[in-house]
């Protein structure tokens, strides 16, 4: 079985209007079953044939998540603030397929990508503030991305297509009357348990998009695997991280041996046309860099049907503690709290925007700098700390794990740890800081900010363990997003402003009644 990656979709979220009571959830689980667990599920589509409308999600997400509501009345809307895209109708497409689009602009700008992020084909046109309809022709490529601007705004579609042409085409028709209709994602998709479903499933094989249809009644959570078994030449799996080994002057990046495989190429950058071919060899060595510098690679696995999604690599060299820094760490004793950075205050603000650099494990005062991180964090009544918040550019972090423990919940010390990915669902958090303190002589700020509701993360343990972990308690996630961005010269100001609400599930999260705040 080939289980894919979560995401909580909650319908009605763009436009809807509720008269609602007695509400529960229904998940909807979804993978597929195929010979050598080569294949994914590009995409799924759910439509209610009892009710009308229908909804899409796309790979790598694989969870439906229905907010079930008896009486829900739902009425379209559109906010005419800003530029709204659909997705694309009918998608997958055999031949021509439609977008949607309100655009408060003079020009709608349109690029299209192919399933590696190369530019295919792109075009302006001259708009007035209105509705359009896009009408895109696609070529002989399956997979396609459409990134469409409008002013400083931009939304991205994928499109999935079995046409074999090789002309490709866009034509933007004004449309003063388009209504927004059902067959568009989370757009008037309501459902009630024992509503009949139609499930469709797509997955890319050879570059032909292949199906699979399950049709039921849910009333509650249930697994769905679609039937692929009859499927035997298809390309392969996405690589996998496996190791890595970085030093000041080095970083070696290596990934998992992929099945069905002929080789493996690499890029810097996410374009496979131009990506190096290594045959066999499943790593890469950056050499003679320089310290504290960061490196990013492209690897995909190919064989005679074509080529896998790629595989993101990004690592840093190491660089030892400075003059400066062994200083500051040795001012005081492993008992000693340390003076804390303040945000509103020079020169501390700009150690909070640096970017920090990899530690070294066995750097001789590596354990100092976390002894007295601890004790500054437990001093200051915060439930994180990262390096930075203490004057030192490093990616050291303390977070205190609410998702492990009924009663004591442990405090652990994460060593160059990174978000390897976010959820699609966000939540909307009160949010707090050590170094940005509100009251008397301070600015009035706003305490919130938007958050994934997990995240998969990367680190070093105190024992020198390389270890990749879910992090799914809402709370506990939020505090390493919190601490994480520290290290990348991010406060919790700046996720204050969600950008592409649309490609976002926002959603009711757990509640954090009774626990500290985020400080």
């Amino acid at each position: 079985m080939n289980l894919l990656n979560k995401l909580i979709l909650i319908t009605l979220a763009i436009a809807v209007s509720t008269v609602a009571w007695g509400q529960q959830q229904i998940e909807l689980n979804f993978d597929l079953d195929q010979p050598d667990n080569q294949l994914r599920l590009d995409s799924i589509l759910t439509e209610n044939l009892t009710d009308g409308g229908d909804t899409m999600i796309y790979y790598p997400n694989s969870i439906l998540l229905l907010n079930v509501s008896s009486g829900i009345e739902a009425q379209e809307m559109i906010n005419k603030s800003g530029l709204i895209v659909n997705d694309a109708y009918p998608n997958p497409t055999s031949n021509q397929t439609h977008v949607g689009i309100y655009t408060p602009e003079k020009e709608v700008h349109v690029r299209v990508l192919d399933v590696t992020g190369r530019k295919l084909y792109e075009q302006s046109f001259k708009t007035d503030k209105g509705l359009y309809v896009l009408n895109f022709t696609p070529g002989a490529q399956s997979h396609y991305t459409l990134s469409i601007r409008s002013g400083n705004q931009v939304r991205t579609i994928q499109i999935l297509s079995s046409n074999k042409n090789n002309v490709m085409n866009l034509e933007m028709q004004q449309q003063p009357e388009l209504r927004l209709t059902k067959s568009v994602k989370n757009n008037n998709f309501s459902f009630s348990p024992g509503d009949e479903l139609r499930f469709t499933a797509y997955s890319t094989a050879c570059s032909n998009v292949e199906t699979d249809v399950i049709t039921d009644q849910p009333t509650d959570s249930a697994q769905y695997t679609f039937d692929f078994t009859w499927l035997t030449d298809f390309q392969p799996a996405p690589p996998e991280d496996a190791t890595f080994v970085v030093s000041d002057t080095s970083v070696l990046m290596e990934w998992s041996e992929v099945e069905n495989c002929n080789g493996y190429k690499y890029n810097t950058e996410n374009n496979y046309n131009e990506a190096t071919d290594l045959d066999t060899v499943k790593h890469v060595l950056f050499d003679d860099c320089d310290e504290g510098t960061e490196h990013e690679l492209y690897a995909w696995a190919y064989n005679d049907c074509g080529a896998s999604y790629p595989l993101h690599m990004q690592y840093t060299t190491t660089t030892r503690f400075s003059i400066a820094e062994n200083e500051l760490i040795e001012s005081g004793t492993a008992t000693q709290k340390m003076d804390l950075m303040i945000f509103y205050e020079q020169p501390d603000s700009i150690i909070l925007r640096n970017t920090s650099t990899n530690v070294v494990l066995d750097e001789e005062n590596l354990q100092l700098l976390t002894d007295r991180m601890e004790k500054t964090v437990h001093a200051e009544g915060g439930v994180g700390i990262a390096a930075p918040q203490i004057g030192i550019n490093r990616r050291v972090i303390w977070v205190q794990r609410w998702d492990i423990g009924a009663v004591i919940h442990p405090w652990e010390v994460y060593y160059n740890p990174r978000i390897i990915q976010y959820s699609d669902s966000i939540v909307e958090r009160a949010d707090g800081c050590l170094s940005i303190p509100t009251g008397e002589g301070y600015p009035d700020i706003e305490d919130f900010s938007y958050r994934a509701t997990w995240v998969d993360i990367e680190y070093y343990d105190a024992e020198g363990n390389r270890v990749v972990e879910r992090i799914d308690h809402q709370y506990t996630a939020h505090i390493f997003q919190h601490e994480i961005d520290h290290l990348n010269g991010v406060v919790f100001l700046d996720r204050q402003l969600l950008e592409d609400k649309e490609k976002f599930t926002i959603v009711e999260g757990d509640s954090f009644e009774g626990l500290p705040p985020m400080e």
